[in-house]
């Protein structure tokens, strides 16, 4: 057994980064609810919740963090509330049509 010398440790990227896709957001998504489906669930409710904040945070590109309490947070409003969501219908009466505006005021490095 060798000890480590500061010439082991490196600040270089020990691995690419990569964005999630929505291939892998379905992925989740679906194996959570077919997990329900089989195993069963006690609340729905949670597991529609879970779903639905994977897919919002992929789709805001976002961290937890930024719309959600964590316990160390002291704003007054350090999470995503029902205000902060805008939907609107632009050009035409489909759900394709949908527009929405997010309101992010935990975002990191804005807090």
């Amino acid at each position: 057994m060798s000890l480590l010398s500061l010439a082991d440790f490196t600040t270089d990227i020990s691995r690419e980064k990569c964005w999630v896709g929505a291939v892998l957001i379905q992925k989740l998504v679906t194996a959570l609810l077919r997990d329900s489906l089989i195993n069963g669930a006690l609340n729905w409710d949670v597991i529609m919740y879970k779903a639905m904040a994977i897919v919002l945070i992929a789709a805001l590109a976002c961290r937890t963090g930024d719309v959600t309490k964590a316990k160390l947070d002291t704003q007054l409003l350090p999470y995503l509330c029902y205000n902060d969501v805008t939907m609107k219908l632009v050009n035409g009466n489909d759900i394709t049509n949908i527009e929405a505006q997010f309101v992010i005021r935990n975002e990191k490095l804005h807090k």
